[in-house]
């Protein structure tokens, strides 16, 4: 999921250092792999920015790298490149799909509606790729496979 969601944000086209800095030699970025499995972690475990932030990613990184992946709209489009990678591998048979109309979900603030959004877009992207694994495991061979059915 990870290359997927790099190749989204251009990890590649960053620079190291912030060029609008006046000195030219500011802090180094945090890395966006770095914050992403922390945006993950806190996703999984369903805690806050400051439980999960360590020494190396403070948690106003956290939450402004978010901002900038939900204002860009990444989450959906990973949503979308995960669904499309399951049904080129297994096949996505709609007719069996079922919506339970009596969610419902909490009111936000509109300023971070985009966030919910993209975390609610993540949590799918992540449950339609362990599907796909899951699926897949029994259907295919590759040299990686995951040989034991819980993943982690």
């Amino acid at each position: 999921m990870w290359v997927e969601f790099a190749a989204l944000i251009g990890v590649d086209e960053r620079p190291e250092f912030a060029p609008s800095h006046p000195w030219g030699c500011h802090r180094r970025r945090i890395g966006d792999r770095v914050v992403f499995d922390h945006v993950i972690a806190a996703l999984v475990h369903g805690s806050g920015y400051e439980r999960i932030a360590t020494l190396g990613c403070s948690d106003r990184t956290i939450r402004r790298r978010l901002d900038t992946w939900a204002a860009a709209g990444h989450g959906r489009t990973l949503l979308r490149l995960s669904l499309a990678a399951y049904h080129r591998v297994i096949g996505l048979d709609l007719d069996d799909l079922s919506v339970d109309g009596a969610i419902t979900k909490a009111r936000c603030a509109d300023k971070r509606k985009a966030i919910v959004k993209f975390y609610l877009n993540l949590a799918a992207a992540l449950t339609v790729i362990r599907r796909l694994i899951n699926r897949a495991r029994t259907r295919y061979r590759w040299p990686t496979r995951p040989t034991t059915r819980r993943l982690r």
